[in-house]
């Protein structure tokens, strides 16, 4: 977590959002959700107050080929639509 405040350039509002975030999805009515998947959501949440700009800015300084970060990104939407498909699939039960 401290990795990612860092990354990002949180602010203490967000931080503090993320920690109560973490409350939050630890709340979460099913024990079988995957750690991984509530600190996505956490994450999910803090990140809304990110620009674009900055985003890319951590994103190059993590990746550090522009390339790679831009395949990421592209994996990152396929991954998105795939939720968003399972959504779809939840409600046609």
């Amino acid at each position: 977590m401290i990795a990612q405040i860092v990354q990002f350039n949180l602010t203490v509002k967000q931080v503090q959002e993320m920690c109560k975030g973490a409350d939050d999805a630890s709340d979460l009515p099913d024990p079988q959700v995957p750690r991984a998947a509530k600190q996505f959501l956490k994450f999910l949440k803090a990140a809304e107050d990110v620009t674009p700009h900055e985003f890319v800015a951590a994103l190059l300084s993590q990746e550090k080929d522009r390339n790679v970060a831009i395949a990421r990104l592209k994996s990152f939407r396929q991954y998105l639509a795939e939720i968003e498909q399972a959504f779809e699939d939840v409600e046609k039960g």
